[in-house]
């Protein structure tokens, strides 16, 4: 097959497909007990100066790194700022931010937990608070990588030159530390590490030009806090998302009038016309239709018949429903577990 032929092939492929984006639900990775359902969310990094030495290495740590001081404190609060963005939307629980900070270590390394009085007062601040969460560690490690590249140009006078780019790859880590504390007995529910690694590039005609058209150190700092603050709520609670499916949208007219309605959400429509062809005498547009109807009944709710009819997809020959067909199979355990952590309190 020639090269051209091999092209026109794959964009025959491409283009008989049409992406659909669809919100799900997802389980949190982990169940907490049905009798906590109201949470308070506090800020526990912030250096304690009782305790010597915590604030001045943290200064220190700053200028070491140069981070602005207070950087890190305000990562932090961006944390709460990702948990609770997601908790207030959240199906499983209801969520406070209270004016309150608590004294930490201002490092990465966990304080000691709080004392169960503690925690009870801060729980009946707020009406029916079940769970006390709180970021108990913080810290922010970023490194600086340089390269150049150059390229020759030429004057309008035909004379050649060499222009040099200065490339500065930023690198920051940030670990953060979260406990979980039950308002009644004062138990440590969850006690959960995380790192993440976040890279920005940025270019200039020198070095110091492209470290200055990075983003701030503290804006990049907040924006890491976000994404481990939101990636904790969903450790903890249920939470939706979109995710991306794909159906057959060419291959015959009927194929491309379902795509319309598609378009529109006209699902059950486009559903109809599917299922008229799952019987096709062409194998190619039966095969197509019958993967069709199992994304009509993933987006209907209905799990176990979309399996069955990227099963059968599978079986007539199309290898991509596999992996949807795997697709489904988890998402109806994992239904399993979101029915469990989002039942009644008895």
């Amino acid at each position: 097959m020639s090269r051209l032929a091999v092209l026109l092939s794959l964009f025959y492929i491409t283009s008989c497909t049409t992406g659909a984006r669809l919100r799900v639900m997802k389980p949190a990775d982990i169940t907490i007990s049905q009798n906590i359902q109201t949470l308070i969310l506090v800020n526990r990094h912030r250096p304690d100066p009782n305790k010597k030495g915590n604030t001045f290495i943290n200064i220190l740590e700053g200028f070491l790194t140069g981070e602005g001081i207070g950087s890190d404190r305000r990562g932090a609060d961006a944390c709460i700022d990702g948990l609770s963005r997601v908790l207030y939307n959240s199906p499983r629980f209801g969520a406070h931010r209270p004016s309150i900070e608590l004294k930490g270590t201002g490092l990465a390394t966990f304080p000691e937990p709080l004392p169960i009085e503690v925690i009870q007062r801060i729980c009946a601040s707020q009406d029916s608070v079940d769970g006390l969460v709180t970021i108990e560690a913080f810290d922010s490690d970023s490194k600086l990588s340089f390269s150049t590249s150059s390229k020759k140009k030429k004057d309008k006078d035909g004379r050649e030159y060499t222009v040099v780019t200065h490339k500065v790859l930023a690198n920051l880590q940030v670990t953060v530390g979260w406990r979980f504390y039950d308002a009644y007995n004062g138990n440590i529910i969850d006690q959960f590490r995380m790192n993440e690694t976040i890279a920005f590039r940025a270019k200039g005609t020198s070095k110091q030009q492209a470290i200055m058209n990075l983003p701030s150190q503290d804006a990049i700092i907040q924006r890491a806090g976000r994404i481990i603050g939101d990636a904790y709520a969903r450790r903890i609670s249920p939470a939706s998302l979109w995710v991306q499916r794909k159906f057959y949208s060419g291959g015959c007219p009927e194929f491309r009038i379902a795509k319309r309605h598609a378009d529109l959400r006209e699902w059950e429509t486009s559903a109809d016309i599917w299922k008229q062809l799952v019987d096709h005498p062409k194998l190619r547009i039966a095969k197509r239709a019958t993967y069709n109807m199992a994304l009509a009944c993933e987006i209907f709710g209905d799990l176990d018949s979309a399996a069955d009819w990227a099963s059968k997809s599978y079986t007539m020959g199309n290898n991509e429903a596999r992996s949807y067909h795997n697709i489904l199979l988890r998402r109806i355990r994992e239904e399993a577990r979101l029915a469990d952590q989002l039942q009644e309190t008895e």
